[in-house]
This record gives C-alpha cells, structure tokens and sequence, in this order.
C-alpha cells in the first residue's frame, strides 16, 4: 500500500498509515469517499401547480453538510489486536503535530 496521499486531516488516515507500520500493508487497508454534493436537488410540485427546487424550499436541505468517510480495515486474524491497539494509540496518533 506504500506511503497514502497527503490531504487534509482525515483520522481513518493517520490511523492506517500508523497501523501498516505495527502489522504492515498486506493486513491493513484504508478507503476514503470525498465529500459528495451534500443536498439532493430535485423538482418539487406546489400546491398550486409551480415547480420548485427542493433546496429553495427547505432551508434544512440546503444546509446539509457534505459528509466524507474515511476507514480502516484489518485482515480478520488481527480484529482484536488491532482494536486494542488502535484504542491504546489513537489519542496520541490523532494529536495536532
């Protein structure tokens, strides 16, 4: 899996690279999903028959927040290792440098 791609702070991801130094690349795995377009626009019909965008009406999915998902996985043999681990570590991992 090598060094992961430099980009803002993601926890998933310094957590990986710190958990493929411990058990190492063959038995660790990151995946990220950027941020998608957060509200869903679509056509909605008024009563009185107009069309309107479903983000001018509703003021709760116009500020939706973009939601990214970042996460770590582990070859099954070292699950409980890893989450001991990961639990013990994560405080210091995830620290501002």
């Amino acid at each position: 899996m090598g060094k992961i791609k430099p980009g803002k702070l993601q926890p998933g991801k310094l957590i990986a690279e710190a958990a493929i130094k411990k058990f190492g690349s063959r038995s660790i795995r990151y995946d990220y999903y950027p941020p998608k377009i957060p509200a869903p626009n679509f056509p909605v019909r008024m009563y009185d028959g107009r069309i309107e965008s479903s983000l001018k009406i509703s003021q709760i999915l116009a500020k939706m927040p973009a939601i990214e998902v970042d996460s770590v996985y582990c070859a099954k043999e070292l699950q409980n290792d890893a989450i001991a681990w990961r639990d013990q570590n994560k405080s210091k991992i995830l620290s501002t440098k």
